[in-house]
């Protein structure tokens, strides 16, 4: 009984897959990955270009945005956490309290 359960979902599971329509933007374009360290891998590796990626209404959208964030803050019940993005293998954290222990 259980293997036809599973056998059952993993049939459904397909068939819900495979029903999705992925529509591409008309603004989008398709490109081959260029050969690594090629200068046109090198022009897009160090792009500024940033986008941002977002679910809305069960779609998923994704826009070009016009800045290039280098610093994440999440605000915690004990503070703030700070991620510093200073490239690739140059990440850097910190927490800073909101209320200072006395020694």
């Amino acid at each position: 009984m259980e293997k036809r359960l599973i056998f059952l979902s993993v049939i459904y599971f397909c068939f819900y897959c495979a029903g999705q329509e992925i529509k591409i933007p008309d603004n989008f374009s398709g490109h081959a990955i260029p050969k690594v360290e090629s200068e046109e891998w090198f022009v897009l590796n160090h792009s500024e270009d940033s986008y941002a990626v977002k679910k809305d209404n069960d779609r998923l959208v994704v826009e070009k945005t016009s800045y290039y964030k280098k610093n994440s803050e999440l605000e915690i019940e004990e503070g703030k956490l700070i991620g510093e993005n200073k490239g690739e293998w140059e990440e850097h954290y910190t927490f800073s309290p909101k209320k200072v222990k006395k020694k």
